[in-house]
């Protein structure tokens, strides 16, 4: 994502401000060297429009007792 639409996505000028809205939001972003951040604009559109899970808490294996 351009810098503009992730100004856009946080409200946030700062790279530090940044990170912490995307982290609260759940997005996944990755630092760069240059220290400027790269996002996944499938990742947002697919998080923004319901299509995946951010709870991200593991599933629980249960044995099946019905047989």
């Amino acid at each position: 994502m351009s810098d503009d639409e992730l100004y856009e996505l946080t409200h946030k000028k700062r790279f530090s401000a940044r990170l912490r809205a995307l982290n609260a939001m759940g997005i996944e972003s990755r630092v760069r060297p240059d220290r400027t951040l790269a996002v996944s604009r499938a990742h947002v559109d697919a998080l923004l429009s319901g299509g995946m899970r951010t709870d991200r808490q593991p599933r629980i294996a249960e044995p099946n007792w019905s047989d």
